[in-house]
């Protein structure tokens, strides 16, 4: 039988709401206890109301306090706080609206709807194009059937339409037809990656034979690594006579004796330009930490302010770290439950998501985690300590992504 704790009459602090961790576990009156007959489980009914819905972390078991199934008492009567079996906990969640995150900060909704805008407006800019070229060559005057792939970065957002353009001008130049359906891209995709959407379907006309050439812009828009770039040109494409031309390099598989060799001095190249830089990028990054501005992601309760100067590399202005003053109150709240309240992270949990406060990092935009929560009360920024350069990105090939590695000291910090 569960031992019921003695309860003590409230100090003068709990009557002010100041409750502390073991006084707020001695202040649920348990009336009965009964087993669930559905499940076997135990279930409390008390004269609180149910407690609001845990969601389990992925892969977590089900939360382990009692639910009370009973529908709401006193004063909640009217509005019970809904609970739903563990199977249905995620749905609701997801079904709820979703909350704006911190200021300046983007929920995934706003991300996706972003995407979907900016991949309407490029299959609509390639549907002109492609409408301008096959009026320049036509199937019938073709004398064989290309496909056609295009990738941007995060800087040259509005290159794709550009490369294309000169894919299908070399396309005319030398006979080639390619379709509109033969037409891909991909969207702010590492070159790195070889898990691309537009980059698969690629693959899969080459590996039908539908097309016999693929034309690509440049070695770096289809693969940043040389090693893997070279495999997929022999082993997919040379190899099954297939044909593959670079526009801008002037590398043709055709070349039998050249193409090769040149494919590898191309692929370095690329490989140097993208890490020569990598020291002075570092170096400018830390002058501007040292002066406080803004050079990378801000806890959650710090935002940037505009300051006068020259602007970013993206035309955007210079920014100077300082306190958000209405996210701040609730980090300030976190840290007061915590410390001198000392509430349980599930307690804190439930205060953040009733009172909907907007969702720091580590979550999906939608409600606080435990996840979220624990980067809040362990990040060092919030007792003065900034950190530069405390992890690198280290490509994992086999795995197909990037792996967060912290380094033995921090390239530099400040308090």
């Amino acid at each position: 039988m569960p031992v019921i704790p003695k309860t003590s009459p409230p100090s003068p602090e709990a009557e002010r709401g100041n409750i502390s961790r073991a006084e707020n576990r001695k202040s649920l009156p348990v009336t009965s206890f009964s087993r669930s007959p559905n499940t076997g489980s135990i279930s409390c009914q008390s004269c609180h109301p149910p407690l609001f819905p845990v969601v389990p972390r992925c892969g977590a078991w089900p939360p382990g306090q009692n639910r009370d199934n009973s529908g709401g008492h006193g004063e909640d009567r009217d509005n019970p706080v809904p609970t739903l079996p563990d199977r249905h906990r995620k749905r609701f969640w997801f079904g709820l609206p979703r909350l704006r995150g911190r200021r300046g900060r983007r929920t995934k909704a706003e991300i996706l709807a972003e995407q979907q805008a900016v991949q309407e407006n490029l299959d609509r800019d390639i549907d002109e194009l492609v409408a301008e070229m096959h009026g320049r060559l036509g199937r019938d005057r073709a004398s064989s059937i290309g496909c056609a792939y295009a990738r941007y970065s995060t800087d040259f957002q509005h290159s794709v339409v550009d490369q294309l353009r000169g894919i299908f001008e070399r396309a005319i130049a030398l006979g080639i037809f390619i379709p509109r359906e033969y037409v891909f891209y991909d969207i702010a995709v590492s070159g790195q990656k070889s898990n691309r959407p537009g980059l698969s379907l690629v693959q899969g006309v080459m590996g039908k034979k539908a097309a016999t050439v693929l034309l690509v812009f440049t070695t770096n828009r289809l693969y940043r690594s040389s090693h893997t770039c070279m495999k997929f040109v022999k082993e997919d494409l040379v190899e099954r006579n297939l044909r593959c031309i670079f526009v801008q390099t002037g590398i043709d598989t055709n070349d039998t004796e050249q193409w090769e060799l040149l494919l590898d001095i191309r692929t370095v190249i690329d490989k140097m330009m993208t890490t020569q830089y990598a020291p002075n990028i570092r170096a400018a990054h830390i002058g501007l930490f040292l002066r406080r501005m803004v050079v990378g992601t801000l806890a959650y309760g710090y935002m940037g302010e505009d300051v006068p100067g020259p602007l970013t590399k993206r035309g955007l202005p210079r920014q100077l770290i300082v306190i958000d003053p209405e996210l701040s109150v609730w980090v300030m709240k976190i840290f007061h439950w915590f410390v001198v309240d000392r509430l349980e992270q599930a307690r804190i949990l439930e205060r953040l998501n009733d009172q909907e406060v907007p969702p720091g990092p580590k979550s999906d935009g939608t409600f606080w985690t435990e996840q979220a929560l624990h980067y809040v009360l362990s990040n060092e920024s919030y007792r003065g300590l900034f950190k530069y350069g405390a992890g690198e990105n280290i490509w994992q090939s086999k795995a197909d992504y990037s792996k967060r590695v912290l380094r033995d000291k921090p390239l530099c910090q400040k308090h």
